[in-house]
């Protein structure tokens, strides 16, 4: 019998579960409530620019996760950042279609209740029950969102997982700003210690975004200034960049981003949760964290476990 599952997120983790369950034999469908995928392997565009405003990059120190990076270099997915480790092409979000490849990937659902029937899964989101091949009899179910969002969906079904309960996430405004002219910082990458910013990356080093820099909010300052305007967050956080960096040039576009869920603090210290009883599987970055890295063999793992239980 052919063996179906939803996978709800489509960043990262769930990517590399999809993959992973797919190359086993399942039949995996994704879902995701944003219109593209990668979670904060993520890209705006602007008119004449292009930031990737979540992840800036990112390393390998594992040879799976090495193996899939290995891929998309040889795809032309993946470039070599002069400040280190890999970036995507045409943007970050471009490694996250790379990895996805041919998986099914139903975006704009956002998945607020889940269902365990006689006949498997059903996944419904606040209009009520998702048109999608399968809904309603998936074999399995797999949550790859940040944690504070699974708990919320699993309570619809009556499923609490206390390790959940433990993860703490740091929150993190970025700020995109482009320039007519590229900027000359110091430095592709400037991290601070302390202090109302964490970073300033100029990625005019990166192939296509000529005149660009992403500057994220350290966690604290995120966390004071979570739920203010945006406008009026960009008009401060270029005050700090301008004065961190001596730069005065006024940018011709500027923007700020929230990320809620941004980096894990502190994780459930498990590489994934399997709930063989209910045919229900959870990874993520919280599981194991934090990192694209950590995500990746989050979902990685998750899928082998379900695939040797599958075949017992």
């Amino acid at each position: 019998m052919t063996k179906t599952v939803a996978i709800i997120g489509a960043g990262m983790a769930g990517i590399a579960a999809g993959r992973q369950l797919h190359a086993n034999g399942w039949t995996p469908t994704l879902f995701d409530k944003s219109r593209g995928i990668g979670g904060r392997l993520a890209t705006r565009r602007s008119d004449h620019w292009r930031f990737d405003h979540g992840c800036p990059h990112f390393i390998a120190t594992d040879d799976r996760f090495q193996a899939l990076l290995d891929s998309l270099h040889h795809r032309r997915s993946l470039h070599i950042w002069a400040a280190g480790g890999s970036i995507g092409q045409p943007g970050m979000s471009g490694a996250a279609r790379a990895a996805a490849g041919d998986l099914t990937v139903i975006g704009q659902a956002e998945v607020t209740a889940v269902e365990k029937t006689s006949c498997g899964w059903r996944i419904a989101e606040r209009d009520g029950v998702i048109e999608a091949p399968g809904n309603g009899a998936f074999s399995a179910l797999v949550l790859a969102l940040p944690s504070p969002q699974i708990m919320p969906i699993l309570k619809t079904a009556d499923i609490t997982i206390p390790a959940l309960q433990n993860v703490v996430y740091a929150p993190c405004w970025t700020l995109m700003l482009g320039f007519e002219t590229a900027p000359d910082l110091a430095t592709p990458m400037q991290r601070f210690d302390h202090g109302p910013l964490e970073k300033i990356i100029d990625e005019t080093g990166k192939p296509g975004r000529a005149g660009t820099i992403v500057v994220h909010a350290g966690a604290a300052w995120s966390r004071q200034n979570l739920e203010r305007d945006k406008e009026d967050i960009a008009a401060e956080m270029l005050a700090l960049f301008q004065a961190a960096s001596g730069l005065g040039t006024a940018p011709s576009y500027k923007s700020a981003h929230r990320w809620r869920y941004a980096n894990v603090e502190r994780s459930a210290a498990v590489p994934f949760i399997w709930d063989a009883a209910h045919s229900l599987g959870l990874a993520g970055d919280w599981a194991n964290g934090p990192g694209v890295e950590a995500a990746f063999l989050s979902g990685h793992d998750l899928a082998a476990e379900m695939s040797a239980a599958a075949n017992l």
